[in-house]
Protein backbone atom coordinates (compact mmCIF):
# COMPACT_ATOMS: atom_id res chain seq x y z
CA UNK A 1 0.00 0.00 0.00
CA UNK A 2 2.65 2.45 1.16
CA UNK A 3 4.85 1.65 -1.86
CA UNK A 4 1.97 2.77 -4.46
CA UNK A 5 1.95 6.43 -2.40
CA UNK A 6 5.66 6.04 -3.14
CA UNK A 7 6.97 5.81 0.63
CA UNK A 8 7.55 2.97 2.96
CA UNK A 9 9.89 1.23 5.15
CA UNK A 10 12.88 -0.08 3.19
CA UNK A 11 16.10 -1.80 4.33
CA UNK A 12 19.34 -0.50 2.59
CA UNK A 13 22.76 -1.98 2.29
CA UNK A 14 26.01 -0.92 0.39
CA UNK A 15 27.82 -3.62 -1.88
CA UNK A 16 31.11 -3.48 -2.12
CA UNK A 17 33.57 -6.35 -3.87
CA UNK A 18 30.34 -8.38 -3.99
CA UNK A 19 29.31 -8.45 -0.60
CA UNK A 20 26.34 -6.39 0.96
CA UNK A 21 26.94 -4.36 4.09
CA UNK A 22 24.30 -2.94 6.34
CA UNK A 23 23.40 -2.56 10.11
CA UNK A 24 20.63 -4.17 12.12
CA UNK A 25 19.73 -4.42 15.38
CA UNK A 26 22.36 -7.33 17.74
CA UNK A 27 21.65 -7.64 21.67
CA UNK A 28 25.58 -8.36 21.71
CA UNK A 29 28.57 -6.84 19.74
CA UNK A 30 28.51 -4.69 16.26
CA UNK A 31 25.54 -4.47 14.19
CA UNK A 32 27.04 -4.51 11.49
CA UNK A 33 26.84 -7.63 9.13
CA UNK A 34 27.81 -8.57 5.58
CA UNK A 35 26.07 -10.89 3.44
CA UNK A 36 25.08 -11.79 -0.51
CA UNK A 37 23.85 -8.76 -2.26
CA UNK A 38 20.10 -8.58 -2.39
CA UNK A 39 19.89 -11.19 0.25
CA UNK A 40 19.63 -9.90 3.52
CA UNK A 41 17.63 -12.22 5.75
CA UNK A 42 13.91 -10.56 6.51
CA UNK A 43 13.99 -8.04 3.66
CA UNK A 44 12.84 -8.59 0.23
CA UNK A 45 15.15 -7.47 -2.42
CA UNK A 46 13.43 -4.48 -4.63
CA UNK A 47 16.18 -2.60 -6.35
CA UNK A 48 20.08 -1.46 -6.72
CA UNK A 49 21.29 2.12 -6.82
CA UNK A 50 24.40 2.82 -8.63
CA UNK A 51 26.52 5.26 -6.42
CA UNK A 52 29.66 4.86 -8.35
CA UNK A 53 33.17 3.25 -7.97
CA UNK A 54 34.96 2.41 -4.89
CA UNK A 55 38.04 4.04 -4.80
CA UNK A 56 39.66 1.60 -1.75
CA UNK A 57 41.03 -1.75 -2.39
CA UNK A 58 39.85 -4.59 -1.12
CA UNK A 59 41.66 -4.89 2.44
CA UNK A 60 41.35 -1.06 2.84
CA UNK A 61 37.31 -1.55 2.62
CA UNK A 62 37.91 -4.48 5.06
CA UNK A 63 40.08 -2.07 7.19
CA UNK A 64 37.26 0.37 7.60
CA UNK A 65 34.66 -1.96 8.41
CA UNK A 66 36.82 -3.66 11.27
CA UNK A 67 36.90 0.32 12.37
CA UNK A 68 33.63 0.80 12.40
CA UNK A 69 32.37 -2.22 13.97
CA UNK A 70 32.95 -0.91 17.71
CA UNK A 71 31.31 2.96 16.70
CA UNK A 72 28.24 0.42 15.71
CA UNK A 73 26.79 -1.65 18.40
CA UNK A 74 24.14 -3.65 17.60
CA UNK A 75 21.85 -2.70 20.60
CA UNK A 76 22.44 0.83 19.60
CA UNK A 77 19.83 0.57 16.34
CA UNK A 78 16.99 2.65 16.30
CA UNK A 79 14.08 2.31 13.41
CA UNK A 80 13.97 5.65 12.95
CA UNK A 81 17.43 7.52 14.35
CA UNK A 82 20.29 5.17 14.21
CA UNK A 83 19.22 2.62 11.48
CA UNK A 84 20.34 0.55 8.20
CA UNK A 85 19.83 4.17 6.41
CA UNK A 86 22.08 5.87 8.67
CA UNK A 87 25.00 3.40 8.56
CA UNK A 88 24.97 3.30 4.89
CA UNK A 89 25.22 6.77 4.72
CA UNK A 90 28.13 6.55 7.10
CA UNK A 91 29.65 4.15 5.23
Amino acid sequence: VLNSLGTGAFHCGVEVYGQEFSFNYKPHGTGIFRCRPGNCPGHSYRTSVLMGEVKMTFDQVEELVSAMRPHWPGRSYHILDNNCCAFCDTF
